[in-house]
């Protein structure tokens, strides 16, 4: 509720967004709520960050869109880790080049490797493409829990399935009716779930690594072969051995691996698209090492990337195709270090010995999804959670029915002690979930937080760093767009999510594509449609105090432990208004 004559923050927002107004008015009209002149000077800045061209219609400036797109997705990339670009010659010509968003985002849950790389290829939320989250599922029919996507790959193109079968679009597909001659080569090492879910069940080629005694060796997407002559002879060791033996000799080998392979199929296939994830920031770096509290394999990985990147520059170059295609760099998802963790089966415990549902299934990383036999009984089993499990839990959140349509809302005590903003923030998050898959209860970890379970083998200890939930150490990312028809040299402070990737590349490329999640990113461009621009400016009436609430609480609750996250937030100097932690 606000008082009379007030308006919330999202209405004053949309409204800078809207037409500039004066700082002195943005000042008097949010004082009470909490707005300082600091706030005002970071709410301008992301008003000035949409405020895009509208003149003509041109969307890359000029008549001839680029042909081609190259993307390198570095898995678990946080934003912080392009503090390293004077020492990454390739990244930074593209920002100097091209855009660089300084506060983009996941913008959805779960922050995963499988959601996220489906929201990349087809700018669907998981409530649209399927219900592609983590790693397990439920049939909402039988009550079936199934892992969407089996790490042993026994079924490796299970998430371009379930995309097909959810009539989800993407960039491959459509590129394709576009110029039916073109090719789309998707790739990563030893994640075979992101190569296929990125480029979906239209990707010409997607590869991908498996075990091989102690290696690992290049193989194909059954239906998705390439030549086998360009696989023929490629291996690299076992970065698992790394790990165990604590010795980072062999870190990077399998992302140094796909790139070679990608200039092999570059060279002989030419596709139009080349989308590339490179696993190992997130395993073994992210997950065993804790991401950023192991600066020296960061530097190493995103140095790795940065060569992957300059190789196919420089043959891009050689073929001429150079000025030709749309560069981006970016992460799907980030890493936050662990330090406390919180126990699953308590969870588990709490729901069934206090209620009649069953805990159908769990998946947990730096939150806790839950599926239970019967969703009627989600409230009650939010509140037993809230109020039997002693674990350390920030707020408990369950799926309900409310004017017709599925929301998330706050068990009782999280709901009394949680501000607004970050409420309406979280919120955000969780509806991206929503549909026939979600899960029927959500348990927000506090910062620095795992699960105890996650990782755990015999003889094992707890993951050193995980990501999944809304913290912002997991949600933020970098990205960074260049080419024809994107602005040099530009800063964007648009809260850019992973869904509008897709849309942007394809309107660069002159691709036509279904209005989806996902809008295209005008404020990058030199030229935008005059529609692009005006949705842009809508979305930033909710996006930006969503994201500026999470990043908010992220940097306070890190702050009152005592261990302020590694990460660069942005324009945080800026902000003024409080959030409550509860």
């Amino acid at each position: 509720m606000h008082p009379a004559g007030e308006r919330p923050l999202d209405d004053l927002v949309g409204e800078m967004l809207e037409r500039r107004i004066s700082r002195r008015e943005l000042l008097r009209r949010g004082r009470n709520l909490g707005l300082t002149v600091a706030a005002s000077s970071f709410l301008t800045a992301c008003g000035t960050a949409v405020a895009t061209s509208q003149q003509g219609d041109s969307t890359s400036g000029g008549s001839k869109h680029p042909k081609h797109l190259v993307m390198i997705v570095i898995d678990a990339g946080r934003a912080d880790y392009l503090q390293y670009k004077n020492q990454l010659p390739n990244i930074s010509r593209l920002m100097q080049t091209g855009t660089y968003f300084d506060r983009a985002w996941v913008g959805q849950m779960e922050a995963t490797t499988p959601a996220s790389h489906a929201s990349i290829g087809s700018g669907c939320f998981p409530s649209h493409d399927g219900g592609i989250l983590g790693f397990w599922w439920e049939d909402p029919n039988t009550g079936t829990t199934f892992n969407s996507v089996p790490l042993n790959g026994i079924d490796p193109d299970s998430l371009s399935n379930i995309m097909a079968d959810a009539g989800t679009p993407t960039m491959a597909e459509f590129l394709k009716k576009h110029d039916s001659r073109a090719k789309v080569y998707t790739a990563s090492g030893q994640k075979f779930y992101a190569a296929d879910a990125v480029g979906g069940q239209h990707a010409d080629y997607v590869s991908y690594f498996h075990k091989r005694g102690t290696s690992w060796c290049p193989t194909c997407m059954p239906g998705r072969e390439l030549p086998a002559s360009l696989i023929s002879d490629l291996s690299v060791s076992d970065p698992l051995a790394a790990v165990a033996d604590a010795d980072p000799t062999h870190v990077g080998d399998q992302d140094r691996l796909v790139g070679e392979l990608a200039l092999n199929v570059i060279r002989s296939e030419h596709p139009r698209v080349v989308i590339l994830n490179l696993p190992e920031m997130d395993w073994p770096v992210a997950h065993a090492w804790g991401g950023p509290e192991a600066p020296q394999m960061v530097l190493k990985l995103m140095q790795n990337a940065d060569t992957v990147l300059g190789h196919i520059m420089d043959e891009y170059r050689a073929e001429g195709i150079y000025d030709d295609t749309v560069w981006i760099v970016m992460g799907d998802h980030g890493v936050t270090p662990t330090t406390q963790f919180v126990d699953q089966w308590a969870i588990k415990d709490a729901i069934q010995s206090h209620t009649p549902a069953i805990v159908v299934t769990i998946d947990s990383h730096t939150s806790c999804f839950v599926w239970l036999d019967q969703p009627r009984f989600a409230q009650s089993a939010a509140i037993q959670v809230e109020q039997n499990a002693s674990t350390g839990i920030n707020g408990v959140y369950y799926l309900a029915e409310q004017n017709g349509r599925q929301v998330y809302l706050p068990a009782p005590n999280t709901a009394a002690a949680t501000h607004p903003g970050l409420m309406h923030g979280l919120q955000y998050l969780m509806s991206t979930m929503v549909g026939p898959t979600a899960p029927h209860v959500i348990c927000i970890y506090p910062e620095r937080t795992g699960t105890l379970n996650a990782g755990v083998a015999a003889g094992s200890t707890a993951w050193r760093g995980d990501h999944g939930g809304p913290s912002w150490g997991s949600q933020a990312i970098p990205l960074v767009i260049a080419g024809p028809g994107v602005k040099s040299n530009h800063v964007s402070h648009f809260p850019a999510r992973l869904v509008d990737v897709a849309p942007t590349a394809m309107r660069l490329m002159g691709v036509p594509y279904p209005t989806t999640d996902g809008l295209v990113l005008a404020d990058a461009m030199t030229s935008s449609l005059a529609a692009d621009a005006a949705r842009q400016r809508a979305a930033g009436r909710y996006l930006i105090p969503h994201a500026h609430a999470i990043q908010r609480h992220s940097a306070r609750q890190a702050a009152q432990d005592g261990a302020f996250p590694r990460i660069q937030l942005s324009g945080m100097q800026h902000v003024g208004f409080t959030i409550t932690t509860y």
